[in-house]
């Protein structure tokens, strides 16, 4: 791999894009929102077919089947859509992502409380409110990629991409 200057100054923006807050909006590359990607995933589950789409387009190597994987499933679609993604597979990481909003948008990232420990959460991409619910379109949603309803009680926050 040859570097350049410019290589080199693009990594350097970018790493530092990524670590600080707030986050820099990029348009995606390839044409495609975000949500219509996403779309694309309904009904994939917990199987090679989903861990091999990780390991192409994330920094993700993991086993859907034993790992916890909404998060991954985000940086996913994040990264198919030419935006910057949090390496992490803690859903709450994504707290740090984008602008807080307190009333979302279409696709913008909910992240959710999940169970006692505070340490756990579920991430995913708004849909819309239905009565006490909030609808997302996420990954892990009962082991496949799906849109599910939350309660709104359950939300920690709501981030702009």
């Amino acid at each position: 791999m040859i570097l350049t200057t410019q290589s080199v100054c693009t990594a350097i923006m970018l790493s530092i894009m990524i670590t600080t807050s707030p986050m820099v909006y990029y348009k995606p590359h390839n044409g495609k929102d975000h949500m219509e990607i996403a779309k694309e995933y309904i009904g994939y589950g917990e199987d090679s077919r989903l861990n091999e789409e990780l390991a192409r387009y994330t920094t993700f190597r993991l086993d859907t089947r034993v790992t916890p994987w909404c998060a991954a499933f985000v940086a996913l679609i994040l990264s198919k859509a030419g935006y910057p993604y949090i390496h992490s597979l803690m859903a709450k990481d994504y707290l740090k992502y984008g602008h807080v909003t307190d009333s979302p948008h279409y696709g913008d990232i909910v992240v959710f409380n999940r169970g006692n420990d505070p340490a756990l959460g579920h991430v995913a991409f708004f849909v819309r409110f239905e009565g006490k619910n909030v609808i997302v379109l996420g990954g892990n949603q009962d082991n496949t990629v799906k849109y599910k309803a939350y309660p709104i009680s359950r939300v920690v926050g709501y981030r702009r991409i």
